[in-house]
């Protein structure tokens, strides 16, 4: 019992240096997508497409009455879903599926995703540019970048562990060889007021929220998503891949040994469990949390590890049952 008391008092010292200068260090955040995170693709009224396009991940259009979804089966490693179950062609159309009630819940949970993006850790902007700013040549550190509009025509450099949201009160246009060197697709965000625009054969990183329209010119490719409030996507031979974002737990001490009753309790999006020795237990991210990664260690304490669903970050404490 001795133990445990002196360890009571060190233990909250450590959550609060822990704590602060991550908050600090992340002066951006990614915003939780809801029912819409499992889309490759969203749009508000029609999916059009020329040639052939590879699409890993789902897509959807909502509410697009009478309209039509291009793709094909063929082209999409994934789900189709449509309200009306329209759809142009003869193509493998087996992947199709009729879900108004999804597709309502996904665009609703894509709009709080929008409106995040300029809310909360991300309404001040680390840097605003005036006017259009090409992003070429440039390299950035994780924050929120604003400009009336972005462009795009070659290298953007993107150094650090974080989140970047690109705020564009206008438009997204890329052009000529426009990539991106550095980052991770999960933790890119641009928000487009108004259409985003990807040029011939250039690639792009992260997830588009564009509250008009997306269109991707023959041979442009996207590592992220393309979700469009309100207009259309326009696909022209393009490749799309959503990236998996979930974080990948690692074991932070492999030294636990004997059985611990003590139950450990999480916050209210997980439930109560018994930590599991010499295995370790696991809790998955729910409403935006964090995973969980717990087990005994000497039977008088509990080792836990805790990462946000986006992977930006990791680190571990000790709680004293």
């Amino acid at each position: 019992m001795n133990k445990i008391k002196l360890l009571a008092l060190p233990l909250v010292i450590s959550i609060l240096l822990v704590f602060v200068p991550l908050s600090k260090a992340h002066a951006a955040t990614s915003p939780d997508l809801g029912n819409a995170d499992g889309f490759a693709v969203i749009a508000g009224t029609t999916i059009t497409a020329t040639g052939t396009s590879v699409i890993t991940g789902n897509v959807g259009l909502e509410p697009g009455a009478g309209s039509a979804i291009e793709p094909t089966c063929t082209e999409v490693d994934g789900t189709i879903y449509d309200r009306d179950g329209n759809y142009v062609g003869d193509g493998d159309q087996s992947c199709r599926v009729t879900n108004a009630s999804l597709l309502g819940l996904a665009k609703t949970d894509l709009g709080t995703a929008y409106d995040n993006l300029s809310l909360g850790d991300n309404a001040t902007c680390t840097v605003t540019y005036p006017g259009t700013q090409d992003l070429v040549g440039l390299t950035l550190v994780p924050g929120v970048y604003c400009a009336d509009a972005f462009a795009l025509s070659g290298t953007l450099t993107l150094s650090g562990t974080g989140v970047w949201v690109f705020r564009s009160a206008a438009t997204l246009v890329t052009s000529g060889t426009a990539n991106i060197v550095g980052g991770n697709a999960c933790s890119i965000w641009w928000k487009v007021v108004s259409s985003a625009t990807l040029g011939t054969n250039t690639s792009l990183k992260g997830n588009i929220l564009a509250l008009t329209s997306i269109t991707m010119a023959t041979g442009a490719t996207l590592e992220g998503q393309a979700l469009a409030r309100n207009g259309a996507v326009t696909l022209d031979s393009n490749t799309i891949t959503k990236s998996t974002c979930t974080a990948t737990l690692r074991n932070p001490d492999s030294s636990a040994a004997s059985e611990d009753s003590n139950t450990f309790n999480e916050d209210t999006r997980c439930l109560a469990t018994t930590p599991l020795v010499p295995q370790w237990a696991s809790r998955s991210s729910a409403n935006g949390g964090v995973n969980l990664l717990w087990s005994a260690v000497g039977g008088s304490k509990v080792d836990i590890e805790i990462t946000n669903n986006k992977g930006e970050y990791e680190y571990k404490y000790v709680k004293v049952p």
